[in-house]
């Protein structure tokens, strides 16, 4: 379980797979998505990028609802030091996975907290080493058309039950499904135990 703070908690995000990690935590909270422009700045670092864009998107929400601890967090796939974003369509898609497969990529998730009123600011990032077995280019072409690839970093989603491309991790699996929940419980945990 995870403390649920006095103030109340937003979740600086649409994505499906973070509010559910956040409410299978039993964690109540509202959705507020945050209007940021998450370009790469020319020369900026990818770990630099990932954090920066993190933190932007709380410290958004934060100013309009400085009585609330608002949670943020992004995610990228690394494949040979390049950023996999969401594929543009179905052939981005393709070209991505037949790139990770057979491969070893990298997922990191930035997370942050704030509340202003509170003077609460953290944040934390993790990585999960990923190897991909080798795909066919049936097994590519099948996922695609099942529409889960597009709205995914890399164009995978490890949760997806027809994805079972992933032959090793090294690290953690929530993080490459969006969401770290074991580190980010134990901070959150820490700062808002009541005991």
């Amino acid at each position: 379980m995870i403390c649920q703070p006095d103030n109340p908690v937003i979740l600086a995000s649409l994505s499906p797979r973070r509010r559910e990690l956040l409410q299978d935590l039993g964690l109540k909270f509202s959705l507020v998505p945050p209007q940021i422009d998450e370009k790469r700045r020319k020369g900026e670092r990818i770990l630099a990028y990932v954090r920066r864009i993190a933190r932007e998107k709380g410290a958004e929400i934060a100013r309009a609802h400085p009585d609330s601890v608002v949670i943020s967090a992004d995610t990228i796939v690394i494949f040979r030091k390049s950023i996999l974003g969401k594929p543009r369509n179905a052939k981005d898609a393709i070209r991505m996975l037949k790139m990770l497969s057979g491969n070893t990529h990298v997922v990191i998730t930035a997370y942050a907290v704030h509340c202003r009123d509170l003077a609460i600011f953290w944040q934390d990032d993790e990585r999960t080493k990923v190897r991909f077995r080798k795909l066919s280019d049936q097994e590519i072409s099948a996922y695609v058309r099942s529409a889960s690839a597009l709205d995914k970093a890399g164009a995978y989603g490890i949760q997806d039950l027809h994805a079972n491309f992933v032959r090793r991790i090294d690290g953690c699996f929530y993080n490459v499904t969006g969401f770290p929940l074991p580190a980010f419980a134990e901070k959150w945990n820490s700062l808002f135990s009541k005991s």
